[in-house]
């Protein structure tokens, strides 16, 4: 887990030295706009020696798709972009410090927590109404979060009542109380008794997200697990993905039996996915997350993983027909150094001093441009099945992943698949 990993990405701000027996590794990071014309561009680069004079010239090539995707993402994400991380380490504890970081991951198609400002001030507006805002928190408990999360009765209303008068904004937020729950008093308390409270405060209409990682019991004798309890009071599921691991599948691997035991699969007639689609059919949303498991077999975004299967995850979740995902952390800063790295910690951005860069602010990641590119990726399909079907575009999907288990570690195949969902897109959207 902790080694040396060339994942951070700092900016090239000057000049770099460059010795006999000795390789340096760059990214050139290219953005499109909606009205750049389609086709392949090309560009030189020069490597010069110290006395200016051109030694080696490369030729880097990007193809641009005739199509152009809405700011309107359709992979939700809530990805936690930790507050208190960010004011440690800036030693600023305004929340303007926070705003570039968030500001960062949603130029990257992707949402925190938390909005830079709180719900009720008027800043919030122009974020609330963006369309790269997929989700935010609007509260949850102290126990988990601290302050981060946790509103008292008046802001609640508050905050309940400025969604509520524009349509655009009202089903972004969810209440995000327990996280992980086991015990039958947690399930209780942060789930019926919560639920019970909000309903008094608001009335109904809104969600309260599950984070599951095990279907742990209620009632063990009598077959009532956690989603039998906590069924009424959800709107919003997040399994992990290890759901996806179907009961009688060739794997055995232990994670099988935190949600499709075969006990429960006879009790049930089916897999947890049979279980979740009447919430589906009722008008819950279907999310699920990953954190620091599960590990290897299964796909994640370990720093220590290929690449491709880091972006597999999103090509996987269109397959088990999943609109969102939570990630459980994206700047554990203190599981970091310059040179090292926790491959299995959540890390998608980096704070710049770590790396002594002139100008303060985030530092990007290869992990986060591969989890960009696949929520990108999740859009293609999206769009796509819009036009030919959600069966059609599985047959694509299909050749990077078939099961939670077997997915491409070849980055040629899904860059191939891709390809393809590209160009019968432009035809489709021609016609």
């Amino acid at each position: 887990h902790d080694d040396y990993y060339g994942e951070a990405l700092p900016k090239l701000e000057k000049p770099f030295k460059l010795t006999a027996n000795q390789s340096k590794a760059f990214v050139i990071r290219v953005k499109t706009v909606a009205e750049t014309p389609s086709g392949l561009y090309k560009a030189s680069v020069n490597l010069k020696d110290s006395a200016g004079i051109v030694v080696k010239t490369a030729t880097v090539y990007t193809c641009v798709w005739d199509l152009t995707l809405s700011d309107e993402t359709a992979c939700a994400t809530s990805f936690n972009l930790s507050p208190g991380m960010v004011s440690s380490y800036t030693k600023n504890y305004d929340s303007e410090a926070y705003k570039p970081y968030y500001d960062y991951f949603l130029d990257n198609r992707m949402c925190s927590f938390l909005l830079p400002y709180d719900i009720t001030d008027e800043r919030a507006d122009e974020y609330l109404s963006n369309p790269r805002v997929t989700s935010f928190v609007i509260a949850g408990d102290a126990d988990h979060y601290g302050g981060a999360h946790a509103r008292d009765d008046d802001q609640i209303v508050a905050y309940w009542n400025k969604l509520q008068s524009k349509e655009e904004w009202s089903d972004k937020g969810y209440f995000y109380y327990g996280d992980e729950v086991y015990t039958s008093a947690a399930m209780e308390k942060y789930y019926r008794d919560t639920n019970a409270h909000l309903t008094n405060l608001i009335g109904t209409g809104f969600r309260q997200i599950a984070v599951i990682s095990s279907l742990t019991y209620y009632k063990q004798f009598e077959q009532i697990d956690i989603v039998d309890f906590i069924e009424p009071y959800v709107g919003l599921w997040c399994p992990q993905s290890t759901a996806y691991t179907m009961n009688g599948d060739r794997h055995r691997g232990e994670h099988v039996n935190y949600f499709n035991d075969t006990r429960r699969y006879k009790y049930y007639g089916g897999n947890f996915d049979t279980r979740i689609a009447k919430f589906r059919e009722r008008g819950d949303k279907i999310w699920w997350y990953i954190c620091e498991s599960p590990e290897f077999p299964y796909a994640n975004f370990f720093g220590n993983y290929q690449g491709v299967i880091q972006r597999d995850v999103l090509w996987q979740q269109y397959l088990f027909n999943t609109d969102g995902i939570l990630y459980w952390l994206a700047n554990e800063w203190d599981s970091c150094s310059r040179t090292r790295y926790e491959s299995g910690a959540g890390i998608l951005m980096f704070y710049s001093q770590l790396f002594r860069q002139e100008e303060e602010g985030p530092v990007g990641s290869i992990k986060l441009e591969n989890v960009r590119d696949g929520i990108e990726d999740f859009q293609y399909m999206k769009i796509l099945e819009d036009e030919i079907g959600r069966d059609a575009v599985l047959e694509y999907v299909k050749e990077v992943t078939t099961e939670i288990l077997e997915y491409t570690e070849n980055p040629d195949v899904l860059a191939s698949a891709r390809e393809a969902i590209a160009y019968r897109l432009m035809d489709e959207l021609e016609k």
